[in-house]
């Protein structure tokens, strides 16, 4: 699991939080449990911050380590919850190609929880828009078609332009 905030513990170095799982849920040998940890964090581009303490990591770098120790066990799912929240244009679309290829080269299911539809148009493979209890299911391309007036508009939501009519509100 990619926590949205990361979940790091604070207490604890870098290095040491994507460690944790390993050494709690595997019998590998302490140079074993370094060496996956340092190929996981050098596969996020954290390879030199390993001694770090999660408040000395910037936004992007909280979401790099939460992803690291997220494959440090090498799972069949990834879940990311919000992988893009509070993050600037450049490093959403740094976190973004980080997931897209740890997913093709680790050749795990990612399943993204976002609000940020640019990123998953550009992402998925399968969209699932959940809205008043019912789970509505298609690609991208066939979720942006929609007829669905809601579906539309929410995908349509960041484009130029004069905002939909539901979202207009008179102002006086």
């Amino acid at each position: 699991m990619m926590f949205q905030g990361g979940a790091l513990l604070d207490s604890m170095t870098l290095f040491e939080n994507v460690a944790l799982p390993l050494r709690e849920r595997t019998k590998l040998t302490k140079r074993e449990v370094a060496a996956k940890v340092m190929e996981t964090l050098d596969a996020v581009g954290l390879a030199d911050a390993e001694g770090l303490l999660p408040s000395q990591l910037s936004g992007g770098m909280v979401k790099r380590a939460a992803l690291a120790r997220a494959i440090v066990m090498s799972p069949e799912i990834v879940l990311a919850d919000e992988p893009f929240s509070g993050l600037d244009p450049v490093t959403l679309r740094r976190i973004e190609a980080l997931l897209v290829e740890t997913n093709r080269s680790l050749g795990h299911t990612l399943v993204v929880a976002s609000h940020h539809i640019a990123s998953a148009k550009r992402m998925a493979r399968q969209i699932v828009f959940l809205r008043d209890g019912l789970a509505i299911c298609g690609t991208p391309e066939e979720l942006e078609k929609s007829q669905d007036p809601g579906i539309a508009e929410f995908f349509h939501a960041d484009e130029d332009g004069p905002a939909p009519q539901a979202m207009r509100t008179e102002v006086r």
